[in-house]
């Protein structure tokens, strides 16, 4: 036991040991469940890349960052939930430390998670003139350099907006506070689902489209935030 203890205690060796066996070592705590000594390791060696910016990273490194996040979600417990939290913050990892609370999370989750979105997604008050648009750092402030579009971008949602909402469809929601949150969260929802070009030949609804929903269903607001698009686009009943 002691000798795979030592092996784990890679995930923090920034000197003696590769990338890619720091990442072997930090799925393998996430896997194993050592909770009261993984997630000490873990919160270690993340630490650095809650202040350290690149708008690029080595590959290797980078999934070492993305599995010790998602180690210290299936991990779980308060300790790893602050530190995913914190990582929301972070743009280039943003969408890795929501996919994690999704795995641990409770309420303080889910209100950390509502908190953070409104930097990942379209602002509330903005709707994109053009049909096929390219959307930048100045409409999404949390944007970050991976997640650009090159291309027209009307029929996406950036991945951190969607891990957000993902992850909390796994959570409770039960609590007034969080519930409170996503209710006032509806107008920038409203804005931020993806166009969908394809519908009229592919009928099936579209992941994001399900997860909006539902969320609207949760905070008992399905109906009117429908009634306030058709009313938008002049269609009132």
């Amino acid at each position: 036991a002691q000798r795979h203890t030592l092996r784990l205690e890679r995930v923090a060796d920034a000197a003696g040991s590769s990338w890619l066996a720091r990442g072997r070592a930090a799925r393998a705590l996430g896997a194993v469940g050592l909770r009261a000594s993984g997630v000490p390791l873990l919160q270690a060696a993340l630490a650095p890349y809650l202040s350290v910016r690149k708008a690029v990273w080595e590959d290797e490194e980078a999934l070492f960052v993305q599995a010790a996040l998602r180690s210290l979600g299936r991990l779980g417990g308060a300790d790893a939930e602050a530190t995913l939290s914190a990582f929301l913050g972070v743009k280039e990892w943003a969408c890795y430390a929501a996919e994690a609370l999704g795995d641990c999370g409770g309420p303080a989750a889910a209100e950390a998670l509502l908190a953070a979105f409104p930097s990942h997604a379209l602002k509330d008050h903005l709707l994109l003139s053009s049909d096929w648009p390219l959307y930048s750092a100045k409409e999404i402030p949390a944007l970050p350099l991976m997640d650009t579009p090159g291309f027209p971008s009307a029929d996406r949602m950036p991945r951190a907006a969607f891990a957000i909402l993902a992850a909390l469809c796994r959570l409770a929601l039960s609590a007034p506070a969080p519930r409170e949150a996503l209710r006032r969260l509806t107008p920038q929802l409203l804005v931020a689902i993806p166009s969908d070009h394809d519908a009229s030949v592919v009928y099936e609804p579209e992941p994001v489209q399900q997860i909006v929903a539902w969320l609207f269903e949760r905070a008992g607001l399905r109906r009117e935030a429908a009634e306030a698009v058709f009313e938008a686009f002049g269609q009132q009943g």
